[in-house]
Parts: C-alpha cells; sequence; structure tokens
C-alpha cells in the first residue's frame, strides 16, 4: 500500500493499493552514452490522450469536479519536515 500526504493539507492523507506506476525521471544518458530514445510527438499525445481517458467522469466535469489527489509519499514527506527542522535550526 501506499500513502500520501497531500501538499496543502498535510492533515490529509490518502492511502492507495494495488496501482500501476511509472517512474517519471528516467536516465537519458549512463557513462556517456545515451540510454534512452525520446518519444515522438506523436507518441507523446497519443500516451497523454491515453492517461486523460483513464480519468474518472467525476474528474472531468466543469461544475464541481471531484479533486484530483496530489501529494507527496509518507516516506518523503517526513524527508520533507526533517530537512525544514534543520533548517531551521540552523537559522536560531
Amino acid at each position: 500500500p501506499f500513502s500520501g500526504v497531500d501538499h496543502f493539507d498535510p492533515n490529509r492523507r490518502e492511502r492507495f493499493s494495488g496501482l500501476e506506476y511509472e517512474d517519471l525521471l528516467k536516465p537519458i544518458f549512463r557513462g556517456g552514452k545515451r540510454v534512452h530514445q525520446s518519444p515522438s510527438l506523436h507518441d507523446i499525445r497519443s500516451k497523454a490522450a491515453g492517461e486523460l481517458r483513464r480519468l474518472p467522469p467525476s474528474m472531468e466535469r466543469f461544475t464541481n469536479p471531484q479533486p484530483y489527489f496530489s501529494g507527496l509519499e509518507e516516506g518523503l514527506y517526513q524527508k520533507k519536515l526533517e530537512l525544514i527542522a534543520k533548517m531551521k535550526r540552523g537559522y536560531t
């Protein structure tokens, strides 16, 4: 299971399980050699359209749409808090 913390309201948390995911950060070069070929504009457009079709209709409506959850993974959120606390301690 995956637990996410809302960017704007840390008291709002969502739990997810059984989700598909794709790494968004992909290496382009390794050891000076190109390891990733960029997709064509047509392929990018097709992928974007396919991803949009996966959204539920409740998120597509113009009146009172269901918000799309966007947040940080629980461990990353905790690391963020640690870094903020460390930075504040350095300024006191």
